[in-house]
C-alpha cells in the first residue's frame, strides 16, 4: 500500500518495487479509518494512557506490554 508520501513516491523506491515485481495498491493518504495500523496505534494509546509515564524507558516498556496484550484482538475502531 502506498499513499502519496514523499518516501513512497521517490523514483528509487518506485524503481526498486518495479524491479522486484511488487504490485502497488493505490491508497488514499490521511484516512485513518482505512489504514489498519491507525487502529493499532489508537489501542496502544488508550492502554498507555492508563498509566502515569515519567520517562522514555517506562513509555517503551508500557508500549511493548500494550502491543503484546492487544496482539490477538480483532477490534476495529471507528
Amino acid at each position: 500500500m502506498q499513499n502519496e508520501a514523499p518516501c513512497h513516491t521517490a523514483c528509487s523506491i518506485k524503481a526498486f518495487l518495479s524491479e522486484q515485481n511488487i504490485p502497488l495498491l493505490d491508497w488514499p493518504g490521511n484516512i485513518p479509518d482505512m489504514n489498519p495500523i491507525e487502529n493499532v496505534w489508537e489501542l496502544m494509546k488508550r492502554e498507555v494512557a492508563k498509566d502515569v509515564i515519567t520517562n522514555k524507558t517506562l513509555l517503551l516498556e508500557r508500549s511493548v506490554e500494550s502491543s503484546s496484550s492487544n496482539a490477538g484482538e480483532s477490534t476495529v475502531l471507528y
